[in-house]
């Protein structure tokens, strides 16, 4: 499928100010209260600040002591350290470059669009999708690491289609270090990896030796990055990762709220769980109904298109994602029994850009029939309902912001009194990062819903430890704290008495600090 320079030139422009339009809403919806914060991101900027100062990548233990990063990749600490080399404040920074990289997306997605169309009207689909889903928009206005790894997972699909239809080692060369960039980006990034190996596997023009020889060449260059960030990890850490391998306990809670979280991509959460099911079993139905048509009714010379080399890609990553996001839910991390919406991002962002390639004719042709009519009609309810949650988002965004970031906690008089606090004695809380982002100084994790600290397994030490040391324990948003049992004994051995109490808060001491404060 093949376009001229003029329908390219014009791709480009419009794109390029979609990309523009996806910049100034991201600067102009974070402008009040910055990005949104999240305890991944205070991990992140800990790391990129230690990074810039040249103590290298750290993290929190539960003990309140810097540790060597381990259940974090290492990529998007690295560049959010660029920041400080920049002159700029770390989170500031992370703002431009979410801004920056949302362009970068939408333009991607509505380049691919094009690639897999040849058509100006394919792009301005990939691309406006984009521009309005909710879900891909609030990823952009948090500090994360998502945004960095969806630029990734885009080049490489791209370049997986440009090795497919030109067979070029080259791109292969490309696709592989994208893989592994993506594995110390995300480590679900992993993804890519499996998908290169079922692509290169899949690719009908070539022999079946010439296959094995690129799966072997892909492979060994995917490695690469994850195999010196793994080393680096043992070294100082002594484990590949910190996060806990096996079975889950809770399989069926797991795969159950992953269900769950993929019906709150359709519809809000605030619908009944049973609605949300209905809609989502249709939605993937018609899906899958539409994908089958369009791959059974696929001629030969169908097949060596571009659309269908988009097709194919696209859809491998998205099956091969899917069944790595809901496996790592069962066998990673036992504490883990939910499927948060932000593993599933990329899921959305290659469903937009399965758009156009689903539906050719609507963006290439004039002519219609009723099976074309009902696609269009279902797209055009789709956008609409993604366009009313993104107007909605953007302006409670606006107005409250997002996270310990947001209006509520910088306006909140609990919070202003704890970034005043005396930074001598040892801190307990039940949200470290949330301590550490207003003081810039660790606390030790307190037991939480059957979370038990080691140094808790002696609380009368403990107690005795912290009332030599002038401790305090800060609980934030109370009302959603769990005591655990070796709490309760915690604080009965220390005699722990509230100094401050609102309705964001609470901070205990003991009784002599009571009557000093």
């Amino acid at each position: 499928m093949k376009s001229n320079s003029r329908d390219v030139f014009w791709t480009i422009f419009v794109s390029a100010w979609l990309s523009m339009a996806g910049f100034v809403l991201v600067m102009v919806t974070t402008g009040a209260y910055g990005l949104g914060v999240t305890p991944d991101t205070v991990n992140y900027l800990h790391a990129a600040r230690s990074f810039s100062v040249g103590e290298g990548f750290l993290g929190f233990s539960k003990m309140g002591e810097a540790i060597p990063l381990t259940h974090f990749p290492l990529l998007f600490p690295a560049v959010l350290s660029l920041g400080n080399y920049l002159g700029l404040d770390t989170l500031e920074w992370a703002r431009v470059l979410m801004a920056f990289l949302f362009g970068v997306n939408i333009f991607l997605l509505s380049m691919i669009g094009f690639y897999t169309t040849g058509n100006r009207r394919g792009a301005l689909l990939a691309g406006g999708l984009a521009l309005i889903f909710v879900h891909i928009v609030e990823v952009h206005l948090m500090a994360l690491s998502e945004p960095m790894f969806l630029t990734i997972i885009l080049l490489f699909l791209g370049t997986l289609m440009r090795y497919l239809e030109k067979g070029n080692i080259r791109e292969l060369i490309l696709a592989g270090f994208l893989a592994g960039t993506a594995i110390v980006t995300r480590y679900s990034g992993v993804a890519l990896l499996l998908t290169g190996v079922v692509v290169v596997m899949a690719n009908s023009f070539k022999s079946g030796k010439e296959k094995w020889r690129d799966v072997f060449f892909f492979f060994m260059l995917a490695i690469i990055f994850p195999v010196l960030w793994f080393c680096r990890n043992v070294n100082v850490s002594g484990h590949l990762l910190a996060y806990p391998l096996g079975l889950s306990r809770h399989v069926f809670v797991s795969l159950g709220n992953g269900v769950n979280t993929l019906s709150e991509y359709l519809m809000p959460d605030t619908m009944p769980f049973a609605v949300r099911l209905v809609i989502l079993g249709a939605f993937l139905t018609f899906s899958g109904v539409l994908a089958y048509k369009v791959i059974s009714t696929a001629s030969v010379d169908d097949k060596r298109s571009r659309a269908w080399l988009g097709l194919k890609v696209m859809g491998i990553f998205f099956v091969v994602y899917t069944l790595v996001a809901f496996l790592a839910i069962m066998f990673v991390d036992r504490g883990a029994v939910e499927l948060d919406k932000r593993i599933l991002i990329p899921l959305a962002v290659v469903s937009v850009g399965l758009v156009p390639v689903l539906m050719p004719r609507a963006v290439s042709e004039k002519k219609t029939t009723r099976t074309l009519r009902a696609r269009m009609v279902f797209l055009i309810i789709f956008m609409v309902l993604m366009f009313l949650r993104t107007t909605q988002l953007v302006k409670n965004f606006r107005h409250d912001g997002f996270g310990y970031n947001g209006r509520e906690w910088t306006q909140s008089s609990f919070v202003k009194t704890v970034k005043t606090l005396s930074d001598q004695g040892i801190v307990y809380s039940n949200d470290p990062e949330a301590f550490y982002f207003l003081t810039q100084r660790p606390s030790v994790l307190i037991p939480q819903e059957g979370r038990v600290v080691s140094y808790f397994s002696h609380p009368e030490e403990a107690a005795r430890a912290f009332v030599e040391k002038k401790g305090l324990v800060v609980i934030f948003e109370e009302k959603y704290f769990r005591p655990d049992p070796l709490w309760w004994k915690f604080s009965q051995s220390a005699s722990l008495v509230p100094l401050l109490r609102d309705g964001w808060g609470v901070i205990y001491g003991s009784p002599s600090l009571k009557h000093a404060k």
